[in-house]
């Protein structure tokens, strides 16, 4: 399933366009990440499915779904 048809199976019209400096977010956990991921982050932007499935994004004032901020992606 790609991106865009999950996102039309949850309801979703079109992008939020949420957008990130992947760039400075890769240098700051010091690694890549996978595009899929990224194409995620654009279509849906922070949030949760069904207060269950939490997804972790980089830029957001919550600590708890921030992505460096739970530190899951540090890397050294």
């Amino acid at each position: 399933m790609t991106t865009e048809e999950l996102a039309s199976a949850a309801g979703l019209t079109a992008a939020r366009r949420y957008l990130v400096d992947w760039d400075r977010v890769e240098t700051q956990i010091g690694t890549r990440l996978p595009a899929d991921y990224k194409e995620y982050v654009y279509w849906f932007g922070p949030g949760c499915f069904d207060y269950y499935l939490y997804i972790c994004v980089p830029g957001v004032e919550n600590s708890n779904t921030e992505l460096a901020a739970q530190g899951c992606c540090k890397v050294g």
